[in-house]
Parts: structure tokens; sequence; C-alpha cells
């Protein structure tokens, strides 16, 4: 999208008209581009900020009527509730509550409670892992737990003030293994295939071949193989790498993927790793 460029200077008018043809994509790429969209909007804010001295989209145009559309949706679309709205206004509403926080902050790790009386049977674990989180959920016929977004497990850990809550049991301790399963999994890695196989291919070679720098491909191989970290560019470069000068080829490699940067990807990954999760909370909701 290229910018509208001024012929008639401040104080120096060359033409009595200027003509502006703006050219938009088809019906077929106008979903793809959305320029239209993006460029009417942007003009929009320009005007209302700033306020414009010449038409650009029509001779005769109204500009807030031809921008109305775009704007209105834009503007509801911003109004519409967020999905957390409602638990940002309950924490809003207690975050001065000292007397209730010093209670949160004094529920123990790993505490485990039952909760009855509920619209549906459902266990959940809240869980940290490093500066991160995780909601397992499971139903009470699941047999496996599902991880699942903040935005569908919150509600169910709203609760009113005077509500009482009931000690774990053995059904509970049943369910809580199952939601425990799930979140000490491993993370599996994609099938090795596309530019990763190709990618992978080469280096391999390379280490049989190229037995000087044998240790900086090992490192590379583990990278691709082991932790996957190297994006999809940086392994179509590696395929297409011309391995007829091995020497040229390592030295090229070196340069653009450094040993410094692979060392950096393994030490992150190995930190993750190293990295244990802790289950803070854990309720099974009964009807």
């Amino acid at each position: 999208m290229q910018r509208i460029g001024r012929i008639n200077r401040i104080n120096k008018k060359v033409f009595d008209k200027i003509y502006i043809l703006n050219f938009f994509p088809t019906d077929i790429g106008a979903p793809i581009t959305n320029i239209k969209n993006v460029a009417t909007l942007k003009m929009l804010l320009i005007n209302n900020i700033v306020g414009s001295d010449t038409r650009t989209l029509t001779p005769d145009e109204d500009l807030q009527s031809y921008f109305k559309k775009t704007y209105t949706e834009a503007e509801a679309s911003s109004d519409e509730a967020s999905w957390d709205n409602e638990f940002r206004n309950i924490y809003n509403a207690i975050k001065n509550n000292q007397t209730l926080l010093n209670e949160v902050l004094a529920i123990p790790e790993r505490t485990r409670i039952v909760r009855t009386d509920r619209k549906e049977d459902v266990s959940i674990s809240f869980t940290k892992r490093g500066n991160g989180i995780l909601f397992a959920i499971a139903d009470s016929t699941d047999s496996t737990a599902r991880i699942v977004s903040p935005e569908e497990v919150l509600k169910y850990f709203k609760a009113d003030p005077d509500e009482k809550s009931l000690p774990g049991d053995d059904k509970l301790d049943s369910k809580f293994e199952i939601l425990r399963k799930k979140i000490t999994q491993p993370h599996r890695l994609p099938k090795i295939e596309g530019n990763r196989a190709k990618a992978q291919k080469t280096i391999q070679y390379l280490k049989d071949n190229y037995r000087s720098e044998r240790d900086y491909l090992s490192d590379l191989f583990e990278v691709i193989n082991k932790y996957d970290d190297l994006s999809d560019g940086e392994l179509k470069f590696i395929a297409q790498l011309d391995l007829s000068d091995l020497k040229s080829v390592v030295a090229e490699l070196k340069e653009v993927l450094t040993p410094h940067y692979l060392g950096v990807i393994k030490e992150r990954a190995e930190t993750v790793d190293r990295v244990t999760e802790i289950i803070m909370f854990t309720e099974d909701l009964r009807r």
C-alpha cells in the first residue's frame, strides 16, 4: 500500500485540479489483503485527529459517511466484552482486601478440595511451570485429561466467599492422577518431515564426511533433531546447501548459525527441561 504524494506544496499551487486514482484488489484478493479496510480506517483516524484539506477517495466524498461502516464495525468490535472482563472485575473488587488476599496466599501448594452442588462433574488442576501456568481438566468419565486455556476453565474456580469445601477423598485421588499424568507428560516433537528432514539429512552427511567440525555439526544436528528450534527459513537454508565443497559449506553454516547461537538454543531448552511443574491447586466439582 503506497501513500498519495502531495503535488501542490504549501503556498505553491501547481495545478488547479489533481485527480487521485485509488486501486483496490478484486473481490478475490480483497479478503486476503484487506487493504481497503485498512486504508479507510487509517484515513478515518488521520482525518479525525489532524483533519484534511483534500478529498482523496472520490471527488464528492463525505469522508465521515465513507468511513462510517468501517469505523462503526471497528468501534463495535472494540466495545465487545472480553472473555476475561468478569474475572478482572472480580479481582479488582477484592485486590485491596488484604485479609482475603493473605488467606489466598496462605493456601498450601498441592491443595486438593471437593466442591459439591455444582452444575457438572469435572476436576481441574492449576499448575505453575517456571513463569508459566497450565490448566488441566477432566470430566468424571474421562480416562485422560486435557490441557486447556484459562478462558475455558476460570469459570470453574468461581466461588462465594462463604462456600465451604470438603477435603479430598479416594475419588479425587484417582482423578488427580489422571490430571497429574497429563500435566507432567513430555512435550512431543512434531514428526520429522519436510525441510526439517532434509536439513537433518544434510547435517548427518556433513557429520560423517567432515570430521574436523564434528562437534559443531553434532550440536547443530541435536538442535534440529532433539529441540526442533530452528525456523523453517533456517531449515530451508540448510536443506538447499551445495555440498560440493564441504569446507566452504561448514564455514557458511557457522557464519549463519553460529556456535554461540546453537549454545543459547541448547541452554534455553535445557533450562525449560529442568523446570518442574508444581500443581498448586486441584478441585473436584460434583453435582
